[in-house]
C-alpha cells in the first residue's frame, strides 16, 4: 500500500501560523492559552523571546500565575521600578523574556500535568521535602531550580 501524506496544515501547525500573526500575545493572556503554549514549537517561543514580551503581555501572565509585582521582580532578577516603568506595549529585554518565557513554560507544564491551575499553584506555594522543605516557587529564582522543580512535576506525572 503506498500512502501518500495528506497535503494541508495540521492543527499545529494552524495554530503556530496564528499564533506568529497575532504576534505571541495570544498564548500569553490567559490560562488556557498558557496551558497551548505546550504544542507550540521551540522555534516560535524562541521568536517571542527575541521580539521581547510586553508588559501587557507580563501583566496578563501575573494575573494567571496570581503573583504580585515582589514575586515577580525576584523570579525575574529584576526590581520592582523594572517591572513598573514598562508601559503597554513596551517590552523587556531579550534576557527578561527569556525569563518570563521560561517560568510561562514551567507553569504550562504543570497546568497540563496536575489538571488544575488552583491544585499547582499550591503545590507551588507548598514546602516540599525533595527541595529541603523550600517551596518550589522560592526555588524557580534560579535556573537549577527551576530545572529541579521541572524535575519533580515530571515525577508527579509518572506517578513517582
Amino acid at each position: 500500500m503506498n500512502a501518500s501524506p495528506v497535503k494541508g496544515k495540521s492543527g499545529k501547525e494552524e495554530r503556530e501560523k496564528s499564533f506568529v500573526k497575532k504576534g505571541g500575545g495570544d498564548l500569553l493572556d490567559s490560562f488556557e492559552s498558557i496551558l497551548g503554549l505546550q504544542t507550540i514549537m521551540f522555534t516560535e517561543k524562541e521568536k517571542i523571546v527575541k521580539r521581547g514580551i510586553s508588559k501587557e503581555q507580563l501583566a496578563a501572565i501575573k494575573e494567571v500565575f496570581e503573583f504580585d509585582y515582589n514575586t515577580l521582580s525576584d523570579l525575574l532578577a529584576v526590581t520592582d521600578r523594572t517591572l513598573h516603568l514598562k508601559k503597554g506595549k513596551e517590552t523587556f529585554s531579550m534576557i527578561v523574556s527569556d525569563r518570563i518565557m521560561a517560568l510561562v513554560e514551567l507553569y504550562s507544564y504543570g497546568y497540563a500535568v496536575f489538571g488544575d491551575k488552583d491544585l499547582f499553584h499550591t503545590w507551588m506555594k507548598s514546602p516540599n521535602r525533595a527541595l529541603g522543605g523550600r517551596m518550589p516557587l522560592e526555588v524557580i529564582e534560579t535556573h537549577p531550580g527551576l530545572l529541579e522543580v521541572r524535575s519533580l512535576i515530571r515525577k508527579v506525572r509518572k506517578g513517582v
